[in-house]
């Protein structure tokens, strides 16, 4: 029987947290007589930051995948990785990106 002791080496990722904020811009639209007609929302997008552990980041800066599962459509774009090893610790990365869901 064998038995392990110490730190087990990862050799996949796991996902422990998922930040999404969905914001955009608004657009007031005014009647002739100065009073709002209607407002339209402009440069609607998503940002979000993923964080986790494992050996590397499962994507990359530049890419087009790696949005939550929550933000789709759209153009996606990874705009940041980090990854972080310590000694006593698992390997952590950390990714962030945007999502414009209203461009091809």
């Amino acid at each position: 029987m064998a038995i392990t002791f110490g730190v087990t080496l990862m050799s996949d990722t796991l996902v422990q947290s998922v930040d999404v904020e969905h914001k955009a811009d608004e657009k007031p639209l005014m009647n002739k007589d100065g009073t709002y007609a209607t407002g339209r929302v402009i440069d609607d997008q998503y940002n979000f930051t993923v964080k986790g552990v494992g050996d590397a980041s499962p994507v990359a800066v530049g890419d087009d995948t790696g949005a939550p599962s929550n933000v789709s459509g759209g153009t996606i774009i990874i705009t940041s990785t980090k990854l972080e090893d310590k000694n006593d610790d698992w390997k952590h990365y950390e990714y962030s990106g945007v999502c414009h869901p209203n461009t091809d």
